[in-house]
């Protein structure tokens, strides 16, 4: 019984992310920023980086006006799910 729970709840949490995950790479200014060969990298890894938690493989990309719009794009879907819980 246990076991079926965590793998439950192990589901969901995926499910969650790979929801998350297909919002965040449709929406206008992420994929604006996709369609970018200068700007992509940075995009890509910022989506890694907030949906799955990966590293940053230039850490000035963090600082990149790029990254700030999928943050902001994130955390305004973020915001979405909180209220609509």
């Amino acid at each position: 019984m246990m076991l079926a729970l965590r793998c439950i709840m192990a589901y969901a949490c995926y499910m969650h992310t790979e929801t998350l995950r297909a919002k965040l790479l449709d929406h206008e200014i992420v994929q604006r920023l996709m369609n970018n060969p200068n700007w992509k990298p940075a995009a890509v890894a910022a989506v890694a980086f907030l949906v799955d938690g990966k590293r940053c493989p230039v850490p000035s990309w963090r600082r990149s006006s790029t990254w700030a719009q999928v943050q902001m794009v994130y955390d305004e879907l973020s915001q979405n799910e909180k209220g609509s819980k």
